[in-house]
């Protein structure tokens, strides 16, 4: 018998209190699972009906905890699925368990006379059963129950005397119902028809003539005297100080705004002869009293200095109604005089939002992620994390902060644009894209409409201009990377805008399916599972169509909350092959869009004050992933890379990423004592932060270099990058095997044109047995010839490391490796006598003969006490070899003769 079948059985044996109660809170905890449990509930014969029988409100006087439970279970099943809904409304569950709405109190003084306790019960049970009714109205049902209802709640809906509520200890209780109530009537606001039509369906939808009503009470609520009320109870000393009474209060107001601002986005925006008459009355109201502006500073005052949770929440979500109201009065009514004071006020609540914001993102970083699908249903996501989980405060309240900011960004666009400098522009251009950019990675899976409008406003093509004057600005001033010898045009920025807002909204915010198991699994190539687009995705709309039918959201059908380096997606992904033809122009549109817009963000992100730059969303992606991000870039072959901008635009990436790699390796390698030297030091650990078979995804980079390059300079640029000393060791070696193994170690370009400085190759010294060994390989295997002859950096890499590691390491730990190399190496040269020039090149060479040119080396040679040292060292390491001791001494002859000796 499963948990469900033994809950029934239970119930239906007439179980004490105590037992009803835990029963239904096992079963909520089971509907809040996923949309599977809910529907298994729904599935199980008999038991939702048991539950309504059971705790039937009918003629019961009592009110009991387990029968609020009931309504929330209910609730959450009709949030699960639209289908549950219309079956409570069918078989009349739905007004089985809200019946009790009808037998409130008609006067305020009715209401204070019961006894404390019944009247906290009493109103957790009017709340439970108002958020159910608002869940029927979001799928569009029950909206024809608002006559039954109103005369009942009209108690609510009007404002009380909040001195008297709280001598009577009733004000939380009272609250709370205003609150759902309003947000109620804001459910019912968004079934409005279209206002000019005059249509009206009481079954689906809310009528026009029952609308100005409500405004008349909300607006009780914000009128002059009310208003002072309000105000001086969030300012007094008084009892109302409180914050556990202001909080409730700040709730009500928030509903009310938002009850309002949806009433004035269904009103017609350019048909002013039709607009409704409470509209010039909410503009008048709030002009008349002057006081919405302050109200809105002292609402930021309590939201900026308030360390209590609930008091923060709720004065955020005041300010995002309020904002709201605000910006569609001066849409309706055009009020100037007005417009330049709100906005003034605006503009300060989004700079110190933006200062909030820009450091609350990393509040999602601490928490525990389970793979890419998300934690398992059910548990409790974030134990264990650093700062609480997902569903913890901190990131419940900064996830409110950055919906009101996108929201007043939103309204910016709206205003008329002022006249600002040049300076004043710019940075409120990088502020706006590095909020948003904090905001994207602040949306978790409820978030997507959130998400949205940030990715609308990041992309629009004002964005590009944008971003494409940060380039402009950054190059100039950075005096190290060239400039660009063009200029894009405007169709260059449209076809950004485009692209990429197709790109990350179809990447990022489309649903996701179950793969097809019918299907047998086929291995490929390449198991990097974050290189290939997943191809198992409902497209965009059917995202939408399936938010529809649940008002819930499920991680399983998801990708938010977002990886920190969610921005490098156009470059770092690859169609997986299926889509050929049509799409492959889309593709390359997708990578040079890419390119453009990661450039556009690194170089506004150096515009950003020590502050900002500390939180940047940019700044904070690990360096490796943006490597690793172009990289797969070449994946798909040199037709981006040949194309004029886009070569630059990648040529730009890889010298501004080796100033901040040349950087970071020099602070790390202050920071570091000698004994922390080994293990510090590698600080581009691909394989273990990437993923652990990087090996074969440098195998496949390599294949491709060395099928379509034909020596490229920017390609090979990268693909040397892999051999750099603070590289890891498997990817290192990983690297030259695939070079050695592929004939193509010649390719790459000189140690002076690779990316990043020189000595991060050469020091410290290659000690790595393997490496040593791979590299002693490809020398006397003769793979290094080419290299030798052209000067690429793997023949430089090859001299200098196992040079310095057989004439300048001190370990003796290291001896028998370096024995083993020295004879390695005669041998080699015995069979190729040829070689003799680079062997004495080999015994001779000195690190700072290999950073200069030829030319400039006279004054550079060994002394003759060194060189002499360096034969001794040789013959010591043949242990007597007779054959090998010949090679040596034949050397050295050479040397002689050459002069190299006494120099």
């Amino acid at each position: 018998m499963g948990i469900l079948p033994r809950i029934l059985y239970l119930l239906e044996t007439n179980p004490s209190v105590a037992l009803e109660e835990c029963l239904l809170s096992v079963l909520i905890a089971i509907a809040r699972h996923s949309v599977t449990s809910a529907n298994a509930i729904m599935k199980c014969q008999r038991l939702v009906q048991t539950i309504v029988n059971r705790f039937s409100f009918k003629g019961k006087a009592e009110i009991r905890p387990s029968m609020i439970k009931s309504v929330t279970l209910l609730k959450i099943l009709a949030r699960s699925d639209k289908n549950n809904c219309l079956e409570f409304i069918r078989d009349d569950i739905f007004p089985n368990i809200t019946w009790h709405l009808y037998r409130f109190p008609a006067t305020l003084d009715e209401w204070l006379k019961s006894v404390i306790e019944r009247r906290k019960i009493e109103s957790a049970l009017i709340v439970e059963q108002l958020r159910f009714w608002k869940v029927c109205v979001q799928y569009g049902h029950c909206v024809s129950y608002f006559e039954d209802f109103f005369t009942a709640l009209c108690l609510w809906l009007n404002p009380p005397a909040f001195e008297r509520l709280s001598t009577n200890n009733a004000f939380s209780e009272f609250t709370s119902i205003s609150t759902e109530l309003y947000l109620v009537l804001a459910a019912l606001a968004r079934k409005l028809p279209t206002f000019a039509s005059g249509v009206c369906d009481d079954t689906v939808s809310w009528c026009w003539t029952r609308v100005a009503p409500m405004v008349n009470l909300a607006l009780k609520w914000i009128e002059s005297k009310n208003n002072l009320d309000i105000s001086k109870s969030l300012k007094s000393e008084s009892v109302l100080q409180d914050s556990s009474l202001n909080a409730p209060l700040l709730w009500v107001i928030s509903a009310i705004m938002h009850m309002l601002s949806t009433v004035l986005e269904r009103c017609p925006n350019d048909i002013e002869d039709v607009l409704p008459d409470f509209v010039p009355t909410i503009g008048l109201a709030i002009v008349r009293n002057g006081s919405l502006t302050s109200f809105i500073e002292e609402i930021y005052q309590l939201r900026q200095h308030q360390r209590e949770f609930e008091m923060c929440l709720s004065s955020v979500c005041c300010l995002q109604g309020l904002t709201r109201v605000m910006n569609l009065i001066d849409k309706h009514e055009n009020l100037e005089d007005e417009i330049g004071k709100r906005k003034a006020v605006l503009k300060s609540v989004y700079t110190n939002f933006y200062n909030l914001v820009r450091s609350e993102w990393q509040y999602m970083q601490f928490v525990e992620f389970f793979g890419r699908g998300g934690p398992a249903p059910g548990v409790g996501v974030g134990w264990g994390a650093s700062g609480g989980g997902f569903w913890s405060k901190p990131i419940l309240l900064a996830q409110t902060d950055a919906r009101l900011l996108i929201q007043l960004l939103e309204i910016f666009q709206d205003l008329p644009p002022e006249d600002l400098s040049a300076v004043d522009m710019i940075n409120f251009a990088v502020q706006k894209v590095n909020s948003i950019l904090a905001i994207c990675l602040t949306s978790g899976p409820n978030d997507r409409v959130t998400m949205e409008k940030a990715l609308d406003i990041l992309l629009q093509v004002s964005s590009m201009k944008d971003l494409d004057l940060f380039i402009r600005h950054f190059l100039h001033s950075n005096g190290k990377i060239q400039p660009f010898g063009w200029e894009y045009k405007e169709e260059d920025y449209i076809l950004f805008s485009e692209t990429l807002s197709s790109h990350f909204k179809t990447r990022w915010l489309s649903a996701k399916k179950k793969k097809n198991k019918g299907k047998p699994f086929k291995k490929v190539r390449d198991p990097l599972e974050t290189i290939h687009e997943e191809p198992d995705t409902l497209d965009y709309m059917n995202g939408q169509e399936y938010q529809s039918t649940c008002l819930i959201t499920e991680w399983a059908h998801q990708r938010l909350p977002l990886p920190t380096h969610w921005f490098l997606s156009p470059i770092s992904t690859l169609c997986n092959g299926k889509n050929s033809g049509s799409n492959s122009l889309n593709s390359l549109e997708v990578w040079r869009s890419g390119l453009f817009f990661l450039l556009g963000v690194e170089a506004m992100s150096s515009f950003l004050n020590s502050i900002d730059l500390q939180f940047s969303p940019v700044k904070r992606v690990p360096l490796i992933w943006k490597v690793h991000s172009l990289s797969v870039f070449l994946l798909v072959g040199m037709s981006v890379i040949e194309e004029e901008k886009s070569r630059d635009v990648y040529r730009a990436l890889q010298e501004l990423y080796g100033q901040i790699f040349d950087e970071s390796s020099s602070k790390s390698s202050r920071l570091l004592n000698e004994t922390d030297i080994k293990y510090g030091m590698e600080i581009l650990r691909f394989q273990t932060v990437i993923h652990e078979s990087y090996s074969t995804f440098i195998e496949t980079l390599v294949e491709q270099f060395a099928a379509v390059s034909y020596g490229d300079l920017i390609y090979g640029r990268q693909v040397a990058f892999y051999l750099h000393r603070r590289v890891e060791a498997p990817v290192r070696l990983s690297a030259w095997n695939a070079l050695s193994d592929a004939h193509v170690l010649e390719l790459l370009p000189p140690l002076d044109k690779c990316v990043a400085e020189a000595d991060g190759y050469l020091e410290p010294v290659e000690d790595d047995e393997e490496i040593l060994e791979a590299y002693m390989k490809s020398w006397v295997t003769g793979a290094l010839d080419r290299a030798a002859t052209r000067g690429a950096v793997t023949f430089t890499l090859a001299l200098h490391h196992l040079s310095s590691f057989i004439f300048q390491a001190q370990s003796k730990d290291k001896l028998s490796l370096r024995n083993r190399l020295i004879k390695s190496l005669l041998r080699g040269h015995s069979r190729k006598q040829h070689h003799k020039g680079v062997m004495l090149k080999f015994i001779l060479y000195s690190k700072a003969s290999a950073s200069h040119k030829p030319e400039q080396n006279g004054d550079l040679s060994l002394q003759k006490a060194e060189i002499d040292k360096r034969f001794e060292l040789l013959r010591e390491a043949c242990e007597g070899n007779s054959s090998l001791l010949t090679e040596v001494e034949k050397l050295r002859s050479s040397s002689v003769k050459e002069g190299n000796i006494g120099i």
